[in-house]
């Protein structure tokens, strides 16, 4: 268990990392975009995006949430009897 655990926070702290620098290239790329179209500069201030601790803050706070699940009122998708495995109860039947 330690050790897959430790897995998931060295994969976590390399995923934060690598979306970090994409977030640096796409912010070089769109102030570069602004100026040459003449736009004004965005202001980020107070963002998650502002700075990378802020970033990391809000990745970690995000992670540790509860996910929220809706019932729509019609799925998406139709799960068959054969994709059930055993689980009939926990899903609602769909009507088509």
């Amino acid at each position: 268990i330690a050790t897959n655990n430790q897995r998931m926070e060295t994969h976590f702290k390399k995923e934060l990392q690598d979306r970090w620098a994409m977030l640096q290239e796409f912010k070089v790329y769109k102030e570069n975009y602004n100026i040459k179209h003449d736009m004004p500069h965005e202001n980020i201030a107070g963002h998650f995006c502002e700075t990378q601790e802020s970033f990391t803050r809000e990745a970690v706070e995000r992670y540790k949430n509860e996910v929220i699940h809706t019932e729509t009122a019609k799925p998406d998708f139709i799960i068959t009897e054969e994709q059930q495995n055993g689980h009939a109860k926990h899903l609602k039947p769909t009507i088509i």
